[in-house]
């Protein structure tokens, strides 16, 4: 079991350092595609604090968060790669993909 949590926490603190790398980058250059790529990685990390708390508590909301936060990373990280392509163009109907979780 300590292996397994050796692991959760070392990926944490790898998506941790790739979140402050891409909001430093950010901050340098002000590109709106940074600013995805840093958002995507940093909901990352929560999804990660997410899966280990529920992990140390089996609180079941702490699992409807990491499912939720999963989603909504997978969506962050496709806009980012979108973005990044000059190819990303908002729709109304992607609200109801990222409310779709909530309902």
């Amino acid at each position: 079991m300590t292996s397994d949590w050796n692991a959760a926490y070392f990926q944490g603190m790898v998506v941790l350092g790739m979140a402050i790398v891409c909001w430093s980058v950010y901050h340098r250059y002000r590109r709106p595609d940074f600013l995805w790529w840093a958002f995507a990685w940093s909901l990352y990390v929560l999804r990660i604090g997410a899966i280990i708390v529920f992990a140390a508590t089996r609180v079941e909301l702490w699992l409807f968060a990491h499912q939720v936060l999963t989603g909504w990373t997978a969506l962050a990280l496709l806009w980012a790669a979108l973005a990044s392509l000059g190819a990303a163009r908002w729709r109304k109907a992607f609200v109801a993909a990222l409310a779709f979780p909530l309902v």
